[in-house]
């Protein structure tokens, strides 16, 4: 595999991309192979149940996409302005356009499919009818200038034309690619043109790629345009992807925006144009992403909009696509490890199956590093059992260079924590959509994270420039030691408005009052030792103009126990319990509540589950401190065979004691010095040093 594939030339993509259709996901040879493979497994089920779902779409006619009469207002607002200021009812008007629209998007696709494969008259009428449906969206009213609700309706009436073309005539095919060309070219402009403009433009990148690869390769050879549409998708993957991310592999919105990203896309082109894309480093390295920060059996809620409730299928169809793609045994264990009821392969997984070789045997991840560093995107993995997810305890921590920015949160220098596959302390808060009430006065404010408050106020929302960086990050078998400087995050200033894309959305400000901008922060840093296998070390450094108070701050799914004499909070989920110490003599006020600031919006309050938010409030008597916090894991049941946790007191250090285990900071001015010793479970006594080069 070639480091970096670049653009061929376009004679050399006239001859790769075939005359023939289709193009998209299958190629015209292919349809003997799946013909002659039918009562083999899995073309058997897949055609069985492709069969069975055309069928049943018609016993039903086609719903009318019925549009809202201010779908377009020419001289006010877009209304993927407008229709969010409604808020609920807002949303409810919109699904009413969507939903049946996305149906026939559906249809079309494996209607036009059945058709290819099956050649029966009927498929073919109802695909049509589909196509039909969509060319009579009105431009500009449904266009992504106006609405992303129909920005689907490209890369939909391109595949079924392309599965479509042969069987239509050319008087009934003409208005509909007419249609599909006035459609791409404004989509074009809008999206891939965009993110050259702009390679963080979370709308851009991820609709315009996909969906102008699939109008490119349905047009190409009989639209001059479609020429210059797949070198621009093509440029775009070799010169601006991944914008957010880098050679390690991660994304920097995190998986709620992440989770498989772009992997259909650079299927499909190297399916249409004979491109491997997935050569990029990138696209070699993303499911180290997944594997280390979704395991197969973790479900802690992490970094960024929706970052919680991942659907385990979609991981088992990634992870199980990379297995075959990069011939990668992890990658297929992660996708093993993930058990769901059997179900026939979509068109997609079918393309993957017949044009990737099968994927190597499993293997457990033992001989992996434990920890994970992703320099691209600031953020940290680690484990002390990845293989198992029975003994495995993990963190991560974020403090990244992408700040606030688009669907990341105002959450530098935070972290997770979870148990033997038990969420125990988490991102909290939900996303019923961007930029709700709740959304913007919780979930993506710092106090939703397990981070700090300076005067119960956090780090800037919406801004780039409120970021943070990983200073240091080291592994051994016994430890790992990563450490975040947050403080820009705190010294720059929330941004009233969200300027995520070219769409300036006026309807939603940042709540200011909660930003710690003119709080005078002038060091926060965090240092995280993870002493294996379940204990993790918490200082923080924290430096302000003048006194000010500090709120250390923990979310879990379930309450805490709190202990204010001993200066502890403890939480359980299932077998996993995590007792936490807050060391030193500062005082402290322990609290907690199960409450938001604003319940989340669409029933959330109701459908979701609860959670609980601890805060440890430190007086506001000091300009500088170090908070030193102990965290400690067990199964439910074993606490009283946790071990004793107790300061140190030795000069110039800042350090604890747990059980025959300690942990010493040595701090001067901008260096930290760490050394960590322990015994092992067999006797062995180990030491762990870190110190800047």
């Amino acid at each position: 595999m070639s480091a970096q594939p670049t653009v061929p030339p376009r004679t050399e993509l006239r001859r790769r991309v075939p005359t023939a259709h289709p193009r998209i996901l299958f190629l015209a040879e292919d349809r003997q192979t799946l013909l002659d493979r039918r009562e083999e497994t899995p073309y058997r089920e897949f055609f069985a149940a492709l069969q069975g779902q055309v069928d049943k779409d018609l016993k039903e006619p086609l719903p009318p996409i019925v549009l809202c009469e201010d779908l377009l207002v020419p001289d006010g607002d877009i209304w993927e302005v407008r229709y969010l200021l409604e808020g609920e009812a807002g949303l409810q008007r919109a699904r009413a356009m969507s939903q049946p629209y996305g149906l026939i998007c559906a249809q079309l696709q494996r209607q036009g499919l059945a058709h290819w494969l099956l050649a029966d008259p009927r498929y073919l009428e109802r695909g049509t009818q589909c196509l039909e449906a969509l060319a009579a969206l009105p431009l500009p009213a449904t266009g992504y200038a106006n609405t992303h609700t129909f920005n689907g309706a490209t890369g939909a009436m391109a595949t079924g034309l392309d599965y479509l073309w042969e069987a239509l005539a050319l008087a009934r095919r003409k208005p509909l690619v007419d249609a599909l060309v006035a459609r791409a070219r404004e989509f074009n402009a809008l999206s891939v043109q965009q993110a050259f403009r702009d390679p963080l433009d979370s709308h851009a990148i991820t609709y315009g790629p996909p969906g102008m690869l699939q109008a490119a390769l349905a047009l190409y050879h009989h639209c001059p345009e479609a020429e210059g549409w797949l070198e621009d998708v093509l440029r775009y993957f070799t010169e601006i992807f991944p914008g957010y991310g880098g050679d390690d592999g991660g994304w920097g919105q995190g998986f709620g925006y992440g989770d498989g990203i772009h992997q259909g896309t650079l299927h499909t082109l190297y399916v249409g144009a004979g491109i491997n894309l997935f050569a990029t480093p990138w696209g070699r390295n993303y499911g180290r992403w997944m594997m280390y920060f979704q395991p197969p059996y973790g479900s802690c809620p992490n970094f960024g909009d929706a970052g919680y409730g991942r659907p385990k299928s979609l991981q088992k169809q990634v992870m199980g696509a990379y297995a075959r793609i990069h011939q990668n045994p992890y990658y297929q264990w992660h996708a093993e490890q993930i058990e769901l009821p059997p179900s026939p392969l979509g068109a997609y997984q079918l393309s993957l199956h017949l044009k990737w070789p099968p994927p190597p045997p499993a293997r457990p991840p033992r001989d992996l590093p434990q920890a994970l560093h992703m320099r691209d995107i600031g953020w940290a993995a680690l484990h002390s059992d990845l293989a198992d997810g029975h003994h495995n305890g993990m963190v991560q921590f974020k403090s990244s260079h992408f700040g606030s920015f688009s669907h990341s949160h105002a959450d530098q220098n935070s972290f997770v924590l979870e148990a033997f596959g038990r969420p125990l302390l988490i991102d909290s808060g939900y996303y019923p959509w961007y930029g709700s009430p709740h959304d913007m006065s919780w979930t993506r404010q710092t106090r939703a994270h397990n981070a700090l408050l300076v005067n119960h106020k956090g780090q800037g929302v919406w801004n780039r420039s409120a970021c943070g960086r990983i200073l240091a990050f080291s592994s051994s078998p016994d430890f790992d030691y990563v450490a975040g400087d947050a403080t820009p995050a705190y010294q720059h200033p929330s941004l009233t408005t969200d300027t995520t894309s070219y769409h300036l959305r006026k309807d939603i400000h940042a709540p200011i009052e909660l930003c710690a901008y003119y709080e005078g922060v002038q060091r926060m840093r965090r240092h995280l030792v993870f002493v294996r296998p379940h204990a993790l070390v918490i200082l923080d450094e924290v430096q302000t103009r003048f006194p000010t108070s500090i709120q250390f701050l923990l979310h879990a799914p379930h309450s805490f126990a709190i202990d204010t004499e001993r200066r502890q909070a403890q939480v359980v989920n299932g077998e996993a319990l995590a007792r936490v110490h807050f060391l030193g003599a500062d005082f402290m006020a322990l609290s907690q509540t199960d409450q938001f600031t604003v319940p989340p919006e669409l029933g959330l309050d109701q459908s979701s589950p609860r959670q609980w938010h601890l805060c440890a409030d430190f007086s506001a008597t000091r300009q500088q401190r170090q908070l030193l916090t102990v965290i400690q894991v067990c199964r439910t049941g074993q606490e009283d065979q946790l071990p004793a946790v107790s300061l140190l007191d030795e000069e110039g250090v800042v350090g604890v004691q747990v059980g025959s285990g300690a942990v010493r900071f040595q701090l001067d001015q901008e260096l930290v010095k760490l050394s960590c010793s322990t015994t092992r479970p067999d006797g062995t006594p180990v030491w762990f040093e870190y110190s800047p080069a």
